[in-house]
């Protein structure tokens, strides 16, 4: 809501900072700026920016606990990179990226401990990390899983349905009291019946670190308007006395509330976090600890003629003029804050409360402002020093001035105010960056830093010099070949530096490509190279929205032909829909140089459409216009230049556009007979008929035809005369900001379409939907939109087909009316949800098809292909005899977009792919070939027995069940098929693989057929994985936390190893028997370790790349990462450093211990615990002793981990 947060309060001059986050241009930056003396605008104190990060940053409390950081916290973006700020010396250090989407961390409440929340992209359930400082280094622990699902409701005896609990990538993080985690979650959830429903509840989440387990308490609250959607600033929560506060959702009618009118009551609810049972008790009713205070009264007026609230969208948009709540610091109150910046602050207890602190109606002053925009609370400290409260909106900072009656009335020792109360505030409003943003009030130190903030930056020796300016671009060149940790999410700004002067792209490439040397240009084209080359290059932009390095691609265009078909591809890996540039002005420069040479043909050919079609020359009248224009008048200019008389006549007619409105509204609403809403459709079928056609292609917008309905011709010449008055086009929004908020187009079709569902008007809907088919039909070459994704019949064909499958082929016509696009957002949400719950029937059957064909537009392919998943579509249409008719018309589909015969052949045969349906002449080509018929045989026997293994290990579904899985796992490791070499003895699974699923067959097969007729053939092969099945099988153990079933797996393997004195015997490639199972455990517990040991000593070859090698040097990655966090520290995993020194030497060990050494800390670990190290020494000297070792070599080994204490 607002990219303005508090910094920390300085507790030597007391002073408190604010925060401005810019998260739009390339990478993040982070702004502290301070009120100037008479608080009117903001000075900048530093600024510094965020390579490494991406988009929206969210800061963490303080580690207001930890000596020498108390004024440290956590900035992080939402994929996880974390940077340490330091207000106090005015740094930012980066951490660590998680690189996982939907991150939130919070320090919890001890002030030491940063708690971070995210699901890790091949596991179920979401984690937990703690980092803590270790010296001066922020370490993390092992982390917490949190399984949600223990502590989800039961069905309750009564049949009622209970939500399931989960963590969605929305939900709002909070340090809770004693350690605790809060999660609060608001919205559309699942419930047992697998439907989703309003839901709000907490989740509060108490760790145990030393055992690495969480325990879940739920706490279900009021449930929500279906249409509620929360920010984060709405919720507050107080750690030290245990409170959470969030808007109420019950709205109480407070009669008489002003001479008479009635009123309804805005209340605040107050949780009580450390009553919420533990898990595994009753739930308690929500009333039990919940405190309920009012806030606010409204009056009918105030609200719209419309409001009903028992109406969930007017429910909602209720409760959402609250924007932001904070606890008091000082006191035990709240501060609230609604949408039309007023304020209050009232007690906890419900029994004190401030007048609302309000800025008054311009026109009025007897009431308070409406419509304005939403902020949130920032500072609401105010003091006689400091009379004010600030606001944060986007860019722009609200101060509220007090006067000494007002700053006297928020003293919780005054007599409280009654509900109706207000006071009438001051506002003074200011952009956030201005004043500052001024050169003249900027040091040449900060001139400097600004300029380069943000920005990748090159140093440039001295750009007098064609030597540096040649060192500065190899320099660059260099970055560039690493594009994707270069760029800075999806931008790529560079800036270049002597120290004094910067220079922007556009000077040093005009600049360097002129260089005396010919390895300028050659430099400048790898540049090139390496963008083209890099994934993120059609969504990367520069300064200004110009496509990253486009002043690289348009120099070296512009210095020689040549380069041409490099600029080309340059133009087609961008992305030429977003960009004007070079098509409003490169494409000019290069055409003016090289239209005459040879190569300019096919380079212009070679371009995208948007860029190719504008060649002419362009005029940049307008743009001088723009530039010259005058700064644009203040709102309050714009009125005051208005006459009073006009502004009070446009009021009145707006008034009446209001109550026209709302008697459609109240027709619909009162409507309780079939016949009356056939009148209302077929009214609004005439009305939707009267909407701007547009002439070039004829698509239908109705959106702007809405609000004129409802206004008079002498409201609209009122409104031209008050248009005569504006000088700017953003000078309407100071005269009609908000005055039409009730006259919404969605609310009146929702209500409208809902009625016709409830009243069951199904044959008056069909009516509506077919008249608007035929309408558009004749009248309509594009789309038809009544607002944006919602086309004309959209309400009705959904309400059709949900009510009966039958209408699908109605629906499939309706479809036929999107002829530009099929939005995405309404039609494409709406059948990925539908189509799986109708399944496949002659009555689906057309809508399917048609989001193959004509309505497949972005997603009706990858639709279609999860439908194949999870309905079956290729049986239904062999049973019903529809193959060739779903063929012929997807081929003539692909015929009608002007593909090329081999383009149409290529479609029809990935759908056949899709649907695995057979070739007619493919399978004639087959019936004249019996091999070929037994090929094709066999390769479906191996796809078929592959998939049934895939299948029951599927099916697991407890660790009983994998006990018994295991043991047929070990019997299939060791059949004879498996056996390669009886002395040594040699074990490869791959062979017995091949075998046991017609991998010998199929080969011998393939080698005695002819390879033309093969290729002619071309006979889709299976994908068949080998190491896929061990895989999935050992995932599946982990995932059922079958840690006793593997454990007597691995101990099984171990004892059959020594016992028949195993050789080698391998999974596929590198992987020994028992890998998995090894690995897993250890990572698990710490308990496993000696088991893990007595495995790699078992083992007569280590292998290294993606073998035993690297999983020690994984595991020993994870046990000095999480080393706080694990049971007996990092000092448990000794045991495996000794085998890795000893009996577990691969051809990479000594490189391994160098690495642990060097890189992560094993030698400065060893030289801080003594004793452990010399017990270390001691041992692998013995064994290797034992082993038949040198004492050279010996020694050489013991040198890797230090000298002796």
């Amino acid at each position: 809501m607002s990219n303005f947060i508090n910094a920390g309060l300085d507790p030597d001059s007391g002073k408190q900072e604010l925060i401005y986050i810019d998260p739009e241009h390339g990478a993040p930056r982070v702004y502290y700026l301070s009120p100037n003396n008479d608080e009117a605008n903001l000075n900048l104190v530093w600024a510094t920016a965020l390579l490494k990060a991406k988009g929206n940053i969210n800061l963490t409390g303080f580690f207001s606990a930890e000596p020498g950081y108390e004024r440290c916290r956590i900035a992080y973006d939402r994929s996880g990179c974390l940077y340490l700020v330091d207000e106090k010396n005015h740094q930012a250090d980066f951490i660590y990226d998680y690189g996982i989407n939907n991150i939130r961390a919070v320090i919890l409440s001890d002030g030491r401990t940063l708690a971070v929340l995210f699901e890790p992209e091949w596991a179920d359930n979401h984690r937990v990390e703690f980092w803590q400082f270790i010296g001066t280094k922020l370490s993390r622990s092992y982390p917490v899983e949190l399984d949600c699902s223990a502590d989800e409701d039961d069905d309750d005896p009564s049949g009622n349905l209970m939500p399931l609990y989960e963590i969605q990538f929305d939900d709002f993080l909070f340090a809770g009291p004693d350690n605790s985690l809060i999660l609060y979650a608001c919205g559309e959830r699942s419930f047992t019946d697998l439907k989703n429903r309003p839901l709000q509840f907490l989740m509060r989440i108490d760790l145990n670190l030393p055992q690495g387990k969480a325990s879940i308490r739920v706490q279900r609250l009021e449930t929500p308007p279906k249409k509620w959607n929360p920010e984060k600033c709405c919720v507050a929560v107080d750690i030290k006395r245990g409170l959470l506060a969030v808007p109420g959702m019950v709205i109480e009618t407070a009669a008489g509330h002003d001479m008479g009118q009635q009123g309804y009551h805005q209340q605040i609810n107050l949780i009580d976090l450390n009553r919420i049972p533990p898990a595994g008790e009753a739930p308690l009713p929500v009333q039990e600890l919940m405190f309920r205070i009012p806030v606010r009264c409204y009056a009918a007026q105030e609200l719209g003629g419309s409001f009903d609230p028992e109406n969930q969208r007017d429910q909602a948009a209720f409760i959402q003029r609250i924007t932001s709540l904070q606890f008091s610091e000082q006191d035990d109150a709240l501060w609230v804050c609604w949408h039309d910046h007023a304020v209050r602050k009232t007690a906890l207890d419900g029994r004190w409360r401030s007048p609302v602190l309000a800025v008054a109606d311009n026109v009025d002053l007897k009431r308070g402002c409406t419509s304005r925009s939403e902020i949130s609370l920032l500072q609401v400290t105010p003091s006689p020093t400091k009379p004010r409260v600030l606001l944060g909106g986007w860019h722009d900072l609200y101060t509220l001035r007090l006067s000494t009656q007002q700053l006297a009335a928020l003293a919780m020792t005054s007599p409280g105010a009654a509900l109706e109360d207000w006071s009438a505030v001051q506002e003074e409003v200011c952009d956030w960056g201005d004043d500052w943003s001024q050169p003249h009030k900027q040091s040449d130190e900060q001139k400097l830093h600004l300029a380069l903030l943000g920005k990748r930056k090159t140093r440039v020796a001295d750009f007098g010099s064609e030597q540096a300016l040649g060192a500065a671009l190899y320099y660059l060149s260099l970055k560039c070949s690493d594009m994707a940790n270069f760029c800075t999410g999806n931008h790529l700004i560079l800036a270049f530096t002597d120290g004094k002067e910067v220079w922007n792209e556009a000077q040093f490439f005009s600049t360097v490509i002129q260089l005396p040397f010919e390895s300028a240009a050659e430099l400048m084209a790898d540049i090139l190279n390496s963008f083209i080359a890099y994934e993120g290059a059609d969504y990367c932009f520069s300064e200004n929205e110009k496509p990253a390095l486009a002043d690289c691609a348009l120099h070296l265009g512009l210095s020689d032909s040549r380069w041409l078909p490099l600029i080309s591809r340059y133009l087609n890996a961008i992305d030429p829909d977003h960009e004007a540039f070079f098509t409003g002005e490169g494409i000019r420069l290069l055409e003016s140089r090289h239209g005459n040479s040879p190569e300019w043909d096919s380079f212009y050919q070679s371009l995208p459409d948007t860029m190719a079609y504008h060649e002419e020359d362009f005029e940049d009248e307008d743009e001088d216009e723009e530039d010259n224009a005058a700064p644009r008048r203040s709102d309050e200019e714009v009125r005051a230049s208005i006459p009073a008389e006009l502004l009070a006549q446009l009021a009145v007619k707006e008034q009446e556009a209001r109550d026209a409105y709302q008697h459609q509204i109240d027709r619909v609403s009162e409507a309780e007979t079939q016949a009356q809403i056939c009148e209302l459709l077929d009214e609004w079928l005439n009305e939707s008929h009267q909407a701007y056609i547009d002439p070039e292609i004829a698509s239908i917008n109705y959106t702007s035809r809405f609000r004129q309905r409802f206004k008079t011709e002498a409201h609209l010449a009122l409104e031209a005369e008050v248009e005569s008055y504006f000088t700017d086009s953003m000078d309407s929004f100071a005269v009609s900001e908000g005055n039409y908020y009730d006259l919404d187009i969605n609310t009146y079709l929702d209500a409208l379409f809902e009625k016709a569902e409830a009243l069951q008007c199904w044959d008056a809907l069909e009516r509506y939907l077919k008249a608007q088919i035929q309408w558009l039909d004749e009248n309509s070459e594009g789309n038809a939109w009544y607002v944006d994704q919602t086309t004309y019949g959209n309400y009705a064909a959904e309400a059709l087909l949900r009510h009966d499958a039958s209408y699908g082929p109605l629906y499939a016509q309706y479809l036929t009316t999107h002829r530009l696009a099929v939005p995405e957002e309404t039609v494409g949400e709406f059948l990925r949800e539908i189509i799986p719950e109708l399944g496949i029937t002659a009555d689906t059957y057309p809508i399917i098809l048609a989001r193959l064909t004509y309505a497949e537009d972005q997603c009706g392919w990858e639709d279609v292909a999860h439908w194949c998943e999870v309905l079956p579509i290729r049986d239904w249409l062999y049973q019903n005899n529809k193959v060739d008719d779903f063929i012929a018309a997807v081929q003539a589909d692909a015929e009608s977009y002007n593909r090329s015969e081999a383009d149409a052949k290529e479609r029809v045969d990935e759908i056949r792919e899709m649907l695995n349906i057979e070739d007619p002449a493919q399978q004639a080509l087959l019936r004249e070939h019996s091999q070929a018929e037994l090929l094709q045989a066999l390769y479906l026997q191996r796809h078929e027995l592959y998939q049934l293994e895939l299948s029951r290990i599927a099916a697991i579904d407890s660790p009983k069940a994998m006990t018994a899985a295991l043991s047929r796992w070990q019997e299939e490791l060791r059949h004879p098929d498996a056996r390669v070499s009886p002395d040594p003895l040699c074990y490869d699974y791959e062979k017995r693989f091949e075998l046991r699923f017609m991998g010998q067959e199929i080969r011998q097969l393939e080698q005695s057929m002819d390879k033309s007729l093969l290729e002619q053939l071309n006979l889709k092969k299976p994908r068949v994985y080998g190491d896929a099945i061990p895989y999935c099988l050992f995932d599946k153990a982990k995932a059922l936390g079958a840690w006793e079933a593997l454990e007597t797996y691995l101990k099984d393997q171990i004892r059959w190893y020594q016992d028949n004195q195993v050789s080698s015997a391998f999974y596929i490639e590198e992987l020994p028997y028992g890998h998995y199972a090894a690995g897993m455990l250890a990572e698990a517990h710490s308990r496993y370790i000696p088991l893990y040991v007595e495995y790699l000593k078992a083992l007569s070859v280590i292998t290294e790349y993606k073998g035993t090698g690297e999983q020690i040097d994984d595991l020993f990655d994870h046990y000095c990462r999480y080393k706080e966090g694990i049971y007996g520290g990092f000092e448990v995993f000794l045991p495996v450093i000794q085998a890795r020194l000893t009996h577990a030497r691969g051809e990479c060990w000594a490189e391994s211990v160098r690495d642990w050494c060097e890189d992560y800390g094993l030698a400065q670990w060893l030289d801080s615990n003594r004793e452990a190290a010399e017990k270390l020494r001691e041992q692998v000297q013995y064994e290797l002793l034992q082993q038949g070792y040198d004492q050279d070599e010996i020694n050489s080994t013991l040198a890797l981990i230090g000298k002796p204490g």
